[in-house]
């Protein structure tokens, strides 16, 4: 017996080692050529305002004169240097920054001691030092969970379940290649709350869980403050009669242990307070001003789930698994399967609630990856029920699927660069976006374009509504002016050796005046700003219904052996005196 507990012992040790050494690797090759201070490094945009708070505090004091000129644009504007308040302005919680400040911290030593370059806590080393914090937060997370897992499997279904949620899931790409975002630090406190709550339960209530449970529980807040309903599992997890259940409520309500959960969340919130009360003079504020969850009553649920933009089954099909295991739970009454599915559909209808449902440029439905700790637990029932099938040959199909999608996920993530640069439902985007991963070769290797005014990837160029829309939650509104309003442009060496011929052109209009509109449909071929090729056609003549949505199609009619150097562009210009929208653009080639 203690032999075997010996080499269950080392083999974990090696489990845990050979993933933290893969995951360095894929880390260190995704990140070895994209250097700094642009779109692909590892400190930009909404991951730079995640991280701004440990150079403004250890460098800046909060002092914004102080930091280096313009840094708030060099980082992709994550954050705001306000020189007139003297303000250093970031929407984001404080959370992971302070996740981070150890690796920080050690950094910094580390600079001084080899006397590297510092660059105010930008520079390259700073940049490598997230990219090793994400992959230590990762392997306690899956080390975390795989303790609590351990309560309800056996060991060889434990490590069958990590290996699936790392590599089968967007969980890798949020390890490997988003460094700084949030979700791999959740996924690490949604194990640490999962686990001590586990063992807070099964041994007699254990004072020390229960404080561990609750700074889990008080972090998870800080760095991601929508993750608050993990505290539920607390009252239901494990729960077989409402008499149980009315008991945990009773003892959550003993002062002995409300009163400590609450001072460990207000001490963890007090910091922000005071950052909110020196960015805005009140220690209470919502800082997401102009975002919010607009879309209650029409929950974008479906394009959650199934769009090629970010959809999650799409991206990580093996979570398909992940549900069928609830509904083999909840069928077979086995505990916590109603729980598990009922957490599904309500953080799925949240999400899809969201003003922004694909949440931006992500890799899947990156909100779920925290709580794949839940979620992928019903795989194990499943994988128990597969195991106990007498038909092989059912056994095999569904261990190559399960294998299949795991090996998908990882190829496509690995690949994947930061955005899908698609309309909702784009497959002509999705089949080349898996054609450049070397999945598969598409079919029919087609250069359609769809944009739908959805994608803000593809869309930072337009003003975008959602006054009126044909389809979707947006449009784009063209102003009165003479400008041109660019709906498309590539290099035509993408298209290979191909002859273009014709270019079909079709979009939706519309207009809230009963007044004539003026508007051209442009056609260019360029190079090195010299126009080579231009052909206009007419299109505001077409839109001559007063609030309704019109379509226009036209057709441009290209040289037979362009310039494969130049460049193709489509302009709408808006002459007229009043706005016109535009929806559903379609490019057919």
């Amino acid at each position: 017996m203690l032999k075997n507990r010996k080499l269950k012992s080392i083999f974990e040790i090696f489990f845990f080692l050979v993933l933290f050494l893969v995951s360095i690797n894929f880390s260190l090759k995704i990140h070895h050529w994209k250097g700094r201070f642009n779109w692909e490094s590892e400190i930009w945009a909404d991951k730079a305002g995640y991280y701004i708070y440990l150079p403004a505090l250890f460098f800046f004091h909060f002092d914004a004169n102080r930091c280096p000129e313009k840094i708030d644009e060099k980082t992709g504007n994550g954050f705001t240097l306000d020189h007139k308040k003297n303000k250093i302005a970031t929407k984001y919680t404080y959370g992971v920054a302070l996740m981070v400040s150890p690796f920080f911290i050690s950094t910094h030593f580390i600079s001084r001691i080899f006397q590297k370059p510092e660059d105010s806590g930008f520079s390259l080393l700073y940049h490598k030092m997230v990219d090793l914090s994400a992959i230590v937060y990762l392997i306690l997370g899956l080390w975390l969970l795989k303790k609590f897992l351990s309560f309800y499997f056996e060991t060889v279904i434990q490590f069958v379940l990590l290996l699936i949620i790392y590599a089968g899931t967007n969980l890798f790409y949020y390890a490997v290649n988003e460094s700084l975002m949030s979700h791999i630090y959740s996924f690490f406190l949604f194990s640490l709350f999962l686990y001590s709550l586990k063992k807070f339960l099964d041994q007699g209530k254990h004072y020390g869980f229960f404080l561990l449970m609750s700074m889990a529980f008080g972090l998870i807040f800080i760095v991601r403050p929508s993750n608050v309903i993990i505290l539920l599992l607390f009252f239901l997890w494990d729960i077989h009669s409402f008499k149980e259940f009315k008991s945990r409520v009773r003892l959550f309500l003993d002062l002995k242990y409300l009163i400590p959960i609450l001072m460990i969340v207000l001490f963890l919130l007090i910091p922000q307070m005071i950052y909110w009360k020196y960015l805005n003079g009140s220690y209470l504020y919502y800082s997401y001003q102009g975002e919010s969850f607009t879309n209650w009553d029409h929950p974008q649920l479906i394009k959650v789930w199934f769009a090629t933009l970010n959809g999650l089954f799409l991206y990580s099909p093996v979570v398909l698994f992940f549900v069928a295991g609830m509904i083999l739970m909840v069928i077979k009454k086995i505990p916590n399967g109603v729980l598990i599915l009922c957490i599904f559909l309500f953080i799925s209808y949240f999400f899809a609630s969201w003003y922004n449902w694909y949440f931006g440029a992500a890799y899947g439905q990156r909100s779920y990856v925290e709580y794949y700790t839940i979620l992928g637990f019903p795989l194990g029932y499943l994988i128990q029920r597969i195991h106990q099938m007498k038909t092989i040959l059912v056994k095999i199909l569904i261990f190559l699927l399960l294998v299949s999608f795991t090996v998908f996920n990882t190829t496509l993530a690995y690949s994947f660069n930061k955005c899908f640069f698609g309309s909702t439902w784009d497959w002509d985007e999705y089949a080349r976006l898996i054609g450049k991963a070397g999945i598969f070769t598409p079919f029919n290797n087609r250069h359609n374009f769809k944009n739908d005014f959805e994608n803000q990837a593809i869309c930072y160029s337009y003003t975008i509504t959602d006054s009126v829309c044909r389809s979707g939650i947006h449009s784009v509104v063209l102003y009165p002016d003479q400008s041109k309003y660019c709906v498309y442009e590539a290099d035509l060496y993408i298209f290979g050796n191909k002859s273009l011929g014709s270019v079909d052109v079709s979009f939706w209009g519309y207009k809230q005046k009963d007044l004539p509109v003026d508007a051209v449909l442009v056609c260019n071929l360029e190079k090195d700003s010299q126009i080579l090729y231009s052909e206009i056609k007419q299109a505001g003549p077409l839109i001559n219904s007063q609030n309704r949505w019109t379509k226009i199609q036209q057709t441009f009619f290209l040289p037979v052996h362009p310039d494969p150097k130049a460049r193709l562009r489509i302009y709408i210009r808006n002459h007229c005196t009043q706005d016109i929208f535009l929806d559903d653009l379609y490019i057919k080639f």
